[in-house]
């Protein structure tokens, strides 16, 4: 979106809040404000929900106008907000860009305002810049390319609409995320091979669902879902979904998911993580029962946080300490409470063994064997397939990987998206057929890519940086102007 406003000043300070969501406006919009009094700009992200990554400013930026502004004075804010970008101008002259990773897709109102009488608003104006508004602060971070055409996904109606909100932003992230994507229907699961597909995403997350019959489950479709498996093709079962494990055969069912919620959950101020690094509690006294999956492909370039429980993965909650509600819906297991055959020192292995999977992740306070939330299963043998060298399924159970969060902004949704690329990215690398667009593929150039920055009046903008190097800024004579230390390749650093 485009914003601008000419405003005639006064003494009052004004300005423009922006990416606003009606339904929550004081705890969701972020402000432009200009103060003639003192010359200030100040830009305010700490009411929005946000990926906060911005250190000692947070969500906090003031600068001086570069010119005086008298009583009277006409100035002139335009304002571009572009993905997880700002671009503030005035007056045409000065300029500074921001890095704000907004992700309430709600947040679509912008309103002018002014904190006393004798400002003159003068013009106003709005347009879009392209059709899709601000669904998430990091879309372009979904480590997916130009994908081959065995992507798919299986939602039960067609009708995005006919979804509830988590399934409808699971197809829209997949749509996104796949620009070569199929999207199925029960209509069409007789279209369901290897041949035809590689890699199938089933999301199911709602309200007074059916644990013992979920959607997706009639014999036609498991039945379809198990010869998928059975001819190599790999699943990603999120939500409740991994209910779907036990109805395909891939588990016994006395293995099935056995932590199970799909009521309305409630609000909450803490942040929701995954543990990925199992038996942490054991780390010194006994490593060998000390597992860190950290290092798995699907955790690829996520934000971390360091916690009593080592460093884990943020997945939901505002991150300021305000309330967001969260539906609570685990379909995931409870490994205290499952038969094992298998023998092992501790639940995690013999749950491992007996399934032939490994626990990727739990809930982010675990520190011991209780739990599994995110789990990888194994191609393995089976008599009772036609072909059976299976491929592979993540199941990932874990209530924090919501996908519409109903109320407070998840400041981690780009930790969500990204996890989300990064476990149909590796699926699909499991089918080693190659892409069926037929395109040669050229050489890959294994050179790094050489930072590249860019000065402006108040910034630097950088591309290409690593994630977790310092970036220091001097001046002409030497003295360290600002230092910042990269979450993401792209980014700004406001001196």
């Amino acid at each position: 979106m485009e914003f601008k406003a000419v405003a005639k000043c006064g003494s009052a300070p004004w300005g423009i809040r922006f990416l606003k969501n009606p339904a929550n406006p004081d705890h969701s919009h972020a402000s432009l404000t200009v103060n003639p009094a003192d010359g200030s700009i100040t830009l305010s992200l700490q009411h929005m929900p946000r990926i906060v990554n911005d250190g000692i400013y947070n969500g906090l930026y003031t600068a001086s106008f570069p010119e005086l502004i008298a009583p009277g004075k006409e100035v002139t804010v335009d304002l571009f907000i572009d993905s997880s970008v700002a671009d503030i101008f005035l007056n045409e002259r000065h300029a500074a860009s921001v890095r704000i990773y907004p992700h309430d897709e709600n947040g679509v109102q912008a309103e002018l305002f002014s904190t006393g009488g004798d400002t003159g608003f003068i013009a106003a104006d709005a347009w879009p810049i392209n059709t899709r508004h601000n669904r998430s602060a990091t879309a372009h971070t979904i480590p997916l390319t130009e994908q081959s055409r065995r992507m798919a996904i299986l939602v039960e109606n067609a009708d995005p609409e006919a979804l509830s909100p988590s399934e409808r932003a699971a197809l829209r992230l997949f749509e996104a995320a796949c620009p070569n994507r199929a999207v199925l229907t029960p209509g069409d699961i007789g279209n369901l091979s290897f041949n035809n597909y590689g890699t199938l995403w089933i999301h199911l997350d709602r309200c007074g669902i059916d644990r013992n019959n979920p959607p997706l489950s009639s014999s036609e479709i498991t039945d379809a879902l198990s010869s998928f498996m059975a001819q190599g093709g790999s699943l990603y079962l999120s939500g409740h979904a991994t209910l779907l494990l036990a109805k395909t055969g891939r588990i016994d069912s006395a293995l099935a998911p056995n932590i199970f919620n799909d009521g309305d959950g409630g609000s909450g101020t803490d942040v929701w993580n995954i543990q990925p690094r199992i038996g942490y509690f054991n780390r010194e006294s006994d490593p060998s029962q000390y597992y860190d999956r950290s290092g798995h492909t699907i955790f690829a370039d996520m934000y971390t946080i360091d916690t009593p429980q080592g460093r884990t993965i943020p997945m939901e909650g505002t991150g300021d300490g305000s309330e967001m509600w969260r539906e609570d819906h685990n379909c995931m297991w409870d490994l205290n409470n499952l038969s094992y055959t298998a023998d092992g020192r501790n639940t995690v292995e013999r749950f491992e063994r007996q399934t032939n999977s490994t626990v990727l992740g739990q809930w982010g306070h675990v520190t011991d064997y209780a739990v599994a939330g995110l789990v990888e299963f194994h191609p393995q043998a089976s008599a009772s397939r036609a072909m059976p060298a299976q491929g592979t399924v993540i199941a990932n159970g874990l209530a924090a990987y919501e996908l519409s969060p109903r109320l407070g902004g998840n400041s981690y949704t780009a930790n969500v998206e990204r996890l989300t690329g990064n476990i149909l990215r590796y699926l699909e690398s499991k089918d080693t057929r190659g892409s069926m667009t037929f395109v040669e593929t050229p050489e890959t150039d294994t050179t790094p890519p050489t930072p590249v920055f860019t000065s402006s009046p108040g910034a630097i903008t950088y591309r290409g940086v690593t994630p977790g190097e310092t970036i220091y800024v001097y001046t002409p004579d030497g003295r360290l102007a600002a230092n910042s230390t990269a979450i993401y390749p792209d980014g700004s650093i406001i001196l």
